[in-house]
């Protein structure tokens, strides 16, 4: 992972990523997010560019995330952001990463957070 400052998925039923940045195209998270039930994902920084959200069972074979940004209607879903924002997903494969598919300028920073399934109320 890109600069990963933190990552941890065991434990504490949580997985949170920290110190993520990129200034390319490439990943700036890839892990296991097994077990999750939803993961969210926040971009910062200044930056131009496309980030998508994906998933996957094997690691080698990805798909599109459909995630939803919380400071809008849930009835709108979005599978990429090309601004800082956040963007939550259900958490329904073995493995889950950020990626930067299209890069102008700038400097990308993601935190990523998930909750294990059933620990919402703890």
């Amino acid at each position: 992972m890109a600069g990963t400052s933190f990552y941890s998925n065991s434990g504490d039923n949580n997985l949170t990523a920290t110190g993520l940045t990129l200034a390319a195209t490439g990943n700036l998270f890839e892990g296991n997010i097994d077990n999750l039930d939803r993961i969210a994902f926040q971009l910062t920084g200044t930056w131009v560019g496309t980030v998508l959200f994906e998933q996957s069972n094997d690691a080698t074979n990805w798909v599109s995330c459909s995630g939803y940004i919380p400071s809008a209607p849930a009835t709108e879903t979005v599978v990429s952001l090309t601004a800082n924002g956040a963007l939550v997903c259900r958490s329904d494969m073995k493995y889950g990463r950020v990626r930067v598919s299209a890069y102008t300028s700038g400097t990308i920073a993601c935190v990523v957070h998930g909750r294990r399934i059933g620990t919402f109320n703890q």
